[in-house]
């Protein structure tokens, strides 16, 4: 997903507990752990808790929410099982992030990890030459694989 949608959803639980706002850090955080789910997902998890929950939710209470998310949308989501964990370019996510924009991503054209994940069908298809040849640069935060 997208930095802005991620940061909506975030924004939403805050006002909605009334809590003060998060530091730059604490998002920098929760992105980290959260910014690779697909933006329909986390909205979903965010109308959830603001719905169900009478607190606050904790990264766990979310990661939860995650696994149960993945259960009851399996055509929006791949099973792991059908994942090509093994490639060394996008580790396994189906998905390479770009330096300079938080959450942008392209699909990775080195396996085909992100064919079997419709929520992110939508996204351009590219390897690392072709994001090279753009004038993109490969996010060196990115978790596994090659970056």
């Amino acid at each position: 997903m997208r930095f802005d949608e991620f940061e909506n959803g975030l924004s939403r639980m805050v006002s909605w507990w009334n809590r003060k706002p998060l530091t730059d850090e604490q998002v920098k955080i929760w992105f980290r752990k959260f910014g690779s789910l697909p933006a329909v997902a986390w909205t979903d998890m965010i109308e959830g808790v603001t719905n169900e929950c009478r607190y606050f939710p904790t990264p766990k209470d979310l990661d939860d929410r995650w696994y149960k998310w993945r259960q009851d949308n399996p055509s929006l989501w791949a099973r792991e099982a059908r994942r090509n964990i093994s490639c060394v370019i996008c580790a396994g996510s189906g998905m390479i992030f770009l330096w300079g924009a938080p959450g942008t991503f392209v699909r990775c054209g080195h396996c085909g990890n992100s064919d079997a994940i419709p929520a992110i069908a939508d996204a351009m298809k590219m390897t690392v030459d072709q994001i090279t040849e753009h004038g993109w640069r490969l996010d060196p935060c990115q978790a596994g694989g090659l970056v």
